[in-house]
């Protein structure tokens, strides 16, 4: 018969090779982006300017769109650093300066209604912020999970969060009104490691956009 000693120490010994094994494959993800085949010729983004618009979010996800465009942004800054890019808050800092806040909620009415930007408005929106382009954000899903898995001499084996994203970026031209890049990027991102802490919103979205403004012209 073992020893009661000799059994907590074997106990205890299976319990950090169980955590040891679950620390080395902690860390998962998957994603799929795609992208249409651009209407606009490289180099452009560079010479005219990109305006972040308000994104457009699913039920549920409305207090994201800020965080959504910000997230975006920085990481366009630095990956395109030759892009002269007027964030979220100029833009609407721009628009509310030149009492267009009405026009800008009408545009969006109708872009519910319809999938349409005014072109209008579009043009108006050019000469507030200098930018001929404008990135429309559209996140359409986003769920994160906790899973706490069973412990064992008061240590915790196992525990997961999940965390999936899906969004499309539209690129629009306010000389003509029409799209002239839309891309959409799904990514699927899973923590095991104790806690389960490591899936943030800001990191689930700065790897979707890393991964999409790579497919820009």
């Amino acid at each position: 018969m073992s020893a009661p000693g000799s059994t907590l120490a074997t106990l205890l010994g299976c319990a950090l090779i169980v955590c040891s094994t679950a620390c080395s494959t902690a860390r998962q993800s998957h994603s799929a982006p795609k992208a249409n085949t651009p209407l606009i010729e490289s180099g452009l983004l560079e010479a005219a300017g990109l305006a972040f618009l308000t994104p457009v979010a699913g039920s549920g996800n409305e207090e994201d769109k800020n965080a959504l465009a910000l997230v975006f942004a920085d990481v366009l800054a630095n990956a395109r650093p030759q892009v002269r890019i007027v964030p979220l808050a100029q833009t609407l800092g721009a628009v509310n300066r030149a009492g267009f806040g009405r026009q800008y909620q009408k545009m969006y009415e109708g872009f519910r209604g319809a999938g349409v930007l005014d072109r209008d408005t579009l043009a108006r929106l050019r000469g507030l912020t200098g930018a001929r382009y404008f990135a429309l954000l559209q996140l359409s899903d986003f769920r994160r999970e906790l899973v706490v898995g069973p412990s064992l001499l008061g240590i915790q084996m196992r525990s997961a969060q999940s965390a999936h994203i899906r969004l499309f970026l539209q690129i629009w031209d306010s000389s003509d009104g029409i799209i002239v890049w839309e891309g959409i990027n799904e990514v699927t991102f899973r923590d095991e490691s104790p806690g389960g802490r490591g899936v943030t919103f800001s990191a689930i979205v700065e790897r979707a956009a890393r991964e999409l403004i790579a497919q820009l012209p």
